[in-house]
C-alpha cells in the first residue's frame, strides 16, 4: 500500500503541473485578448497623429491657398476631430443596466494589469514546480530539461539581436540619406529652399543627423546586437558539443556532460551580463559628459 501511495505521488505531481501548464496557456490567450483592443486603439491614433503632422508640413510647405493646401487643411481639421473623438470614446466607460457603452480605456487597462500579475503568478508557480520535480528526474532527464530552457534563451538572445541590428540599419539608412540631402541642400539645391521659403530645412535636417548619431554613439545598437548574437552561437555550440562528446565533453558520463555543460553555459551568460553591463556604463558616462 505504501508503495503504491509512494507511486501515485509523483503522478499527482505531474498532473498538477500539467493544469497549471494549461491554465497558464489559457490565461496568456485571456491577456492577448484583453490587450489587442488597445493596440488596435493606439495605432489608429498613431495613424492620425502622423497624418495630422504631414498636412500641417504641407501646409507650412505650399500654404492654405494651393490645392494641395486646401486638401491637407481638411485632412487636419479631420484629424483633429477624430483624435477627439477618439480621446472621449476612450474616457467613456459607463456600466448601466442597459449594458456598456464606451470604450472603457481606463478600465481595459485595469484588467490588462491584474491579467499579467495573474500570468506572472501562474508562471512563478510552474517555475517552483518545476525546479521541485528536477531533483526528483535521473540525470538524463535534467540534462534535457536544462537543455530545453537553454534552447529558449539562445532564441530569446537571437530576436533580441535581430531587433538591434535592425534599429542600427534603420538609423544608419536615416542618417546617410538625411546627410546626403543635407549636402545637396547647401551645394546644388540651395535656389529650392528660397523657392520654397524654408530657410530652416537645413539646420533642422543637420540637427536630426547629429540627434540620430549621437543616439547610435550612446546606445549601441549594433554591439548589443553582436554580444547577445555571439553569446547565442557559443551557446549553441556547447549543446553541440555536448551532444556529439567532443572536445571538452569526450569521455565523459552524463553526470559529468551535464555539470559542465551547465557551468560552461552558467559562465557565458555570466560574461554576456558583464558586456551589457560595460555597454550600459559606457553610455552613461558618454550621457553625463
Amino acid at each position: 500500500m505504501q508503495n503504491n501511495a509512494e507511486a501515485e505521488e509523483p503522478e499527482k505531481k505531474e498532473g498538477e503541473y500539467v493544469a497549471l501548464l494549461m491554465e497558464l496557456e489559457e490565461q496568456k490567450h485571456k491577456h492577448k485578448q484583453e490587450r489587442r483592443p488597445l493596440l488596435w486603439f493606439r495605432n489608429i491614433c498613431i495613424v492620425f497623429f502622423i497624418l495630422l503632422v504631414s498636412a500641417v508640413v504641407a501646409i507650412g510647405i505650399f500654404g492654405q491657398d494651393t490645392f494641395i493646401g486646401g486638401w491637407a487643411t481638411f485632412v487636419l481639421v479631420v484629424c483633429i476631430l477624430t483624435l477627439l473623438g477618439l480621446i472621449i470614446y476612450f474616457l467613456i466607460d459607463v456600466d448601466n443596466s442597459s449594458g456598456k457603452w464606451g470604450f472603457r480605456g481606463f478600465s481595459r487597462i485595469k484588467d490588462l494589469m491584474t491579467s499579467k500579475k495573474e500570468t506572472d503568478t501562474l508562471e512563478m508557480q510552474i517555475q517552483v514546480m518545476k525546479n521541485h520535480q528536477t531533483l526528483l528526474l535521473s540525470v538524463h532527464e535534467q540534462l534535457e530539461l536544462y537543455k530545453d530552457e537553454i534552447f529558449q534563451v539562445t532564441d530569446k538572445y537571437t530576436k533580441r539581436a535581430n531587433r538591434n541590428r535592425n534599429y542600427y540599419y534603420i538609423l544608419q539608412l536615416i542618417i546617410i540619406f538625411a546627410s546626403l540631402l543635407v549636402t545637396g541642400l547647401t551645394s546644388g539645391l540651395t535656389n529650392l529652399v528660397y523657392i520654397l521659403h524654408l530657410p530652416w530645412i537645413t539646420p533642422l535636417i543637420s540637427f536630426m543627423v547629429s540627434f540620430l548619431t549621437a543616439m547610435v554613439t550612446l546606445f549601441r545598437p549594433k554591439e548589443r546586437g553582436y554580444n547577445l548574437q555571439q553569446t547565442a552561437d557559443a551557446i549553441e555550440y556547447e549543446i553541440a558539443c555536448a551532444n556529439r562528446r567532443i572536445y571538452g565533453y569526450k569521455g565523459l558520463d552524463i553526470g559529468q556532460v551535464y555539470t559542465k555543460l551547465a557551468e560552461e553555459i552558467e559562465r557565458l551568460r555570466n560574461e554576456q551580463r558583464k558586456r551589457q553591463q560595460q555597454l550600459e556604463q559606457a553610455s552613461e558616462v558618454k550621457h553625463s559628459e
